[in-house]
């Protein structure tokens, strides 16, 4: 008994004492900013000596450090161009202290360049980084680390840079040269507006710019300090100065006029010839598409005496599109890691599963944790945001008032008007519904009238997943405001579709340009773009999703087809006679990465007969082939192929074989763009087209810098194309006849992002007029 007392009053001491001994987190934060101006200073470092422990300042300057109370830390504050400043406090509860840091005189000692003196210096320095980089960083074979991140997403218009969502996230990082980074979001926090779900990295990839290589969408651009480096970049010694304690050299970038690398500044440190600092963007032979003005920002600190590992990534991109009324989206990412480990067994039981992966606690740490243990404290902005956001996002759901009947839900069954010759304007109503979120099914209808053939159309139709699987998943939308909201939600992987449509309409024979293309040209020249003839009739089809990039399809379409007189297409003598068209046609689809070279193939077999149901008997095959590569900084070439053939039977004159062509000024880039819309058909047909585009290599090439700012894309196109008529029963039409049609042009593009000039001359088969200059609206990035 007695030992049992003893035993319980021993834990009762212990408890006491582990109370007492028990030191509490406080935190000590504050604003830098700048002794002379006092205006604050982002990105300023906060390092506690003796230790791999500190943090950063945010946009607003303001920093914050989680520290045990009682204790007494030295702390070195920097941030470049200023001078470094140490101070030593003492904290027993929540403290804020400011802190002002003094500028240099100068940023840094300007190096006056003479001849090449200090180029040639820039790459002695240059040339003993890498060779010290190479002598550790073949030594790097795994590691450990911690990260915390933060990335909002921004709208800039005009005056306005809305916040419009927040996503944080702590991580542990596992490397290891065999496999690659896996990590664990171990907490996270988000905007409202924004899953949960889709909060599963931190540190994606680790942008290392000790590595050779950085991976930017479908680039690989090399390093400022990779083995080969001097393949693509020439350096320039700018200046001298001081970053923190050590004096650095200030070294400037060029890189080749076609490479892809980066462009911009590194500061190198004169003792060790390791990277102080970075400040760097992609070269101008690297496109992104709408990302623009990317900038990314890295400092490194020395582990193990040895490895000169990443701490600090701050990057931002924007997202731009020169078209009226849409604003810019901007992404701001701030990454700190720490608590490496190196060159540590890591079992492979870490790298098993998705790369990137949430852990299950991840959800369960409480708001005011997360905020105590937040190492970069919110900008006004960002703490704004959340507030904001949770508090609409909350209102929108306990609003259960719903309902009503808007005008904007009358409009968006209308279909935008349009043009031609034979119905004149077409005024209709279409609207596809999806009765159930939790079931693949899609029923379709549209109606529309014709003001000049006076004639009613419609076209009925419903689409059912056969083979389908239901999972979570996050969904995005958004708005031309910039409002942005997700979801995390039921959505069908459907493989295998069931497609019907009933159908009573004029059918369109050419389908390359928009209803609002041909509609304008019709309205301009008097004539049409496509070949039209009433058709009546049903499809049934099977489409299958693409899986290994596969795509197979098969359709039954059985049609009554009459002749039009005004049309003069099928047959002029007797304009009103009925003609039953009923086709089988197997399509498949494969899409085939080679080499980085992106490969489209197609192929498909139709074949009509009476036991069909047809009055005609036809057999048609055709392979189609798209190749895309990108050739470096030197641009994207494209080459489209088509042929097709009649293997048995006929063409009836609307089963005709044709090219797609210019229509009037409109033109296309893997279409023929100097012939005349059905100037050549026939029942064997083939064409080759090429595409170039050099982006803005011309202009930086020539020098031509003011034209930067426009992004103009130069290109330049060919095409080769022949026709000919092989079966006698197949209906009369004009061929390229024994001399293939030719064509050669360049264009000038992306004004606006969406505007594209083309000029073409007709080498063969020419007329009156040899010159075609059209105009192009596509995205091209």
């Amino acid at each position: 008994m007695r030992t049992r007392v003893l035993l319980l009053l021993l834990l009762i001491v212990a408890a006491a004492q582990l109370d007492v001994y028990a030191q509490p987190v406080v935190r000590l934060s504050g604003t830098i900013t700048d002794a002379h101006t006092h205006e604050v200073l982002p990105r300023a470092s906060v390092a506690i000596l003796g230790t791999r422990s500190g943090t950063i300042a945010n946009s607003d300057g303001k920093y914050s450090l989680a520290l045990t109370a009682g204790s007494t830390v030295r702390l070195r504050i920097s941030s470049l161009s200023y001078r470094p400043d140490t101070i030593t406090i003492s904290i027993a509860a929540d403290t804020r202290r400011d802190i002002e840091l003094t500028p240099y005189p100068a940023e840094l000692e300007t190096v006056v360049v003479t001849s090449d003196a200090s180029r040639e210096q820039a790459r002695k320095i240059m040339r003993e980084v890498i060779r010290r980089k190479k002598l550790w960083r073949d030594c790097l074979h795994s590691y450990q680390c911690t990260a915390y991140s933060r990335w909002n997403m921004r709208t800039i218009s005009g005056d306005d840079t809305t916040v419009r969502s927040v996503v944080e996230s702590n991580a542990d990082g596992y490397w290891r040269s065999d496999k690659g980074l896996y990590e664990r979001v171990t907490a996270r926090r988000q905007t409202a507006n924004f899953p949960a779900e889709a909060n599963q990295f931190s540190l994606g990839e680790i942008m290392n710019f000790y590595d050779n290589r950085i991976d930017f969408d479908e680039f690989s651009l090399t390093t400022p300090v990779a083995d080969d480096a001097f393949s693509s970049y020439d350096y320039d010694l700018v200046g001298t100065g001081t970053v923190g304690n050590s004096p650095v050299w200030k070294i400037r970038l060029y890189p080749g006029v076609a490479s892809e690398a980066f462009d911009g500044v590194v500061w190198i440190d004169q003792i060790d010839y390791s990277i102080a600092y970075l400040d760097l963007t992609p070269s101008a032979a690297v496109k992104l598409g709408p990302m623009k003005d990317i900038r990314l920002q890295q400092t490194f600190d020395l582990f193990r005496d040895t490895f000169w590992m990443p701490v600090n990534l701050r990057s931002q991109v924007t997202f731009k599109l020169d078209l009226p009324f849409v604003p810019q989206f901007k992404l701001e990412l701030i990454t700190l890691i720490k608590d490496y480990s190196i060159n540590t067994s890591i079992p492979d039981s870490m790298f098993i599963g998705p790369r990137h992966r949430a852990a299950p606690q991840a959800d369960s740490t409480s708001k005011t944790v997360f905020e105590e243990s937040r190492p970069i404290p919110l900008a006004t902005d960002e703490a704004k945001a959340y507030h904001t956001i949770d508090s609409s996002v909350a209102a929108h759901k306990s609003d259960s008032s719903g309902g009503g009947f808007s005008l904007l839900d009358v409009l968006s069954f209308l279909d935008i008007p349009r043009y031609d010759q034979i119905e004149g304007f077409r005024f209709g109503i279409a609207q596809s519904v999806k009765p159930l979120d939790s079931w693949p099914l899609t029923l379709s209808g549209a109606l529309a009238y014709g003001l000049r053939d006076k004639q009613w159309k419609y076209d009925v139709g419903l689409r059912q997943g056969l083979i389908w699987k239901t999972q979570k998943r996050s969904v995005f939308t958004g708005s031309l405001s910039g409002e942005f909201s997700g979801e995390y939600k039921d959505v069908q992987d459907v493989w295998l579709w069931l497609s019907a449509h009933y159908f009573d309409d004029l059918a369109a024979r050419g389908d390359a340009y928009s209803s609002v293309e041909t509609s304008i040209t019709s309205l301009i020249y008097k004539r049409d773009y496509q070949q039209f003839y009433r058709h009546k009739g049903f499809s049934v089809g099977l489409d299958g999703s693409p899986v290994s990039g596969l795509q197979p399809s098969l359709t039954y379409r059985n049609e009554n087809i009459w002749d039009a007189d005004s049309l003069r297409l099928v047959n002029d003598s007797i304009p009103s006679q009925k003609h039953t068209n009923a086709t089988l046609a197997l399509s498949l689809g494969y899409d085939i990465p080679v080499h980085g070279m992106s490969i489209e193939l197609g192929a498909t077999l139709t074949t009509a007969s009476h036991g069909l149901g047809s009055d005609y008997a036809f057999t048609t095959a055709q392979v189609d082939l798209s190749a895309s590569k990108r050739l470096g900084g030197w641009g994207v070439m494209q080459i489209t192929g088509l042929y097709q053939t009649t293997l048995a039977g006929g063409l009836p004159r609307w089963n005709l074989l044709y090219f797609e062509t210019r229509d009037e000024f409109f033109s296309k880039f893997d279409h023929i763009r100097g012939m005349k819309p059905f100037e050549f058909m026939g029942d064997r047909i083939w064409s080759v087209d090429i595409d170039h585009n050099f982006y803005d290599l011309p202009t930086r090439l020539l020098g031509l810098n003011f034209l930067d700012p426009l992004n103009l894309q130069w290109r330049v196109h060919a095409a080769i194309a022949a026709t000919s008529i092989t079966h006698s029963a197949t209906a009369p039409a004009a061929t390229t006849g024994e001399r293939p049609y030719t064509e050669i042009g360049f264009g000038v593009g992306n004004i606006y992002h969406i505007i594209n000039l083309d000029a073409t001359w007709r080498l063969d088969h020419k007329t009156g007029s040899d010159f075609y200059p059209s105009v192009n609206l596509q995205f091209v990035f």
